[in-house]
């Protein structure tokens, strides 16, 4: 599929469809976490299993994570993402390390935040 496009966009725009797919393809395969583990626990109550109450809870609480889950892969293989999650992560160092050097160099800014008092 990317191989007719890649001689149709310019490189940077292939590696930009190449990466949206990965994430996708990553991301598809995340929604197994949702659908897997009602089927499991079909099998679980049709054999009966001693202990099915855990193993039937347990799987329920693996596929209350699909969002979550969804949520890292998205992070992880998606470039802007990831990319603005470690600015993030800098950034609260870089504060950090500010507030332990001084106060010197900060432009402190009025906050937009209005709080009504009653």
């Amino acid at each position: 599929m990317l191989g007719i496009l890649k001689t149709q966009i310019s490189a940077s725009n292939y590696q930009k469809h190449r990466a949206a797919i990965w994430s996708l393809l990553a991301q598809f395969a995340t929604s197994s976490v949702c659908v897997v583990p009602p089927i499991f626990f079909v099998f679980v109550v049709l054999i009966g299993i001693d202990g099915a109450q855990i193993i039937v809870e347990f799987l329920l609480v693996i596929a209350c994570l699909h969002s979550s889950l969804n949520v890292t892969v998205l992070i992880i293989t998606f470039p802007p993402y990831r990319k603005f999650v470690v600015s993030l992560i800098f950034r609260g160092d870089e504060r950090k390390l500010k507030s332990r050097i001084g106060n010197s160099g900060i432009t402190l800014r009025p906050s937009s935040i209005v709080i009504a008092h009653s």
